[in-house]
């Protein structure tokens, strides 16, 4: 396949559909359970991409039809969804790299996943400083008062547990269980 041609103005038609097929491309070649797009959209998506790259302002010239009808080879063989979810792993991962390649090509890099890929990297990082500080903190001679404080409020929050109620019980075990509730449903709707 050709490179871009230096200007990619007219490719733009070209860039948000063919992010969204390399979304549909990862989902298979990684395996990712259940795709959200059915057939019907895959097939909207595959028809509109193909009219996109034979549409005249696609393809206005030479440079950039070839790098077009580039494109087109990448795309024609995965006609249905169906295609696409019963080839081989290895055929899907190497599909994969060349839509990266085209889409970065196309649309720029997108930094919404450069994020995403380093926001747990960072956080796991983050946690990790904070626990080693605080074990160095009650290793050194300081920790004395951080123990007395730490005791005080295990006690208070003993005697609270105690004296409360079993509604003011449930309301607390609530405050703590929605959030973890809320993250877990996200994450299962993500997979």
């Amino acid at each position: 396949m050709t490179s871009p041609p230096g200007d990619t103005t007219n490719l733009a038609v070209l860039g948000r559909p063919w992010r969204r097929w390399t979304a549909i491309v990862e989902h298979h070649a990684r395996r990712r359970g259940r795709c959200r797009v059915g057939p019907a959209e895959y097939d909207a998506l595959y028809r509109e991409l193909l009219a996109a790259c034979q549409s005249p302002v696609a393809t206005g010239g030479t440079d950039r039809q070839q790098y077009v009808e580039g494109l087109e080879t990448v795309l024609r063989p995965w006609m249905t969804m169906r295609v696409l979810e019963k080839a081989d792993q290895e055929i899907q991962i190497d599909l994969l790299a060349r839509c990266r390649r085209i889409d970065r090509e196309l649309n720029g890099r997108d930094w919404r996943a450069f994020a995403r890929a380093w926001v747990w990297p960072a956080v796991v990082g983050l946690a990790a400083a904070f626990l080693i500080s605080v074990a160095a903190y009650a290793v050194s001679g300081m920790s004395r008062p951080l123990n007395d404080w730490l005791d005080d409020e295990w006690r208070a929050a003993r005697v609270a547990i105690q004296e409360a109620s079993a509604i003011e019980r449930m309301m607390a075990v609530g405050v703590i269980m929605i959030p973890f509730t809320v993250y877990l449903v996200h994450h299962i709707r993500k997979t």
